[in-house]
């Protein structure tokens, strides 16, 4: 393997800002995620996150939401992917 993909993939992420989140690592409970997927809802008009687990509906404001996957305020207004 070259490791120099590697360095420039890297590189890449990180002039854009998205290391981190590319980066970001946690042993998820593969159930909970799926939930979180198949319920997820980004309410647009009131910036606001809802999912449901285990028939849990859950609601956060977006900010939070994403200072929770560590953005900050810089990444308000970043690019979409």
């Amino acid at each position: 393997m070259d490791t120099s993909d590697f360095r420039r993939v890297i590189d890449i992420v990180t002039q854009h800002g998205l290391k981190d989140i590319m980066g970001f690592q946690y042993d998820w409970n593969r159930e909970i995620l799926a939930h979180f997927h198949a319920t997820f809802f980004h309410d647009v008009a009131n910036e606001s996150i809802h999912w449901m687990t285990e028939g849990i509906h859950y609601k956060v404001d977006f900010t939070t939401f994403a200072r929770l996957l560590g953005f900050g305020s810089g990444d308000r207004f970043a690019d979409t992917i």
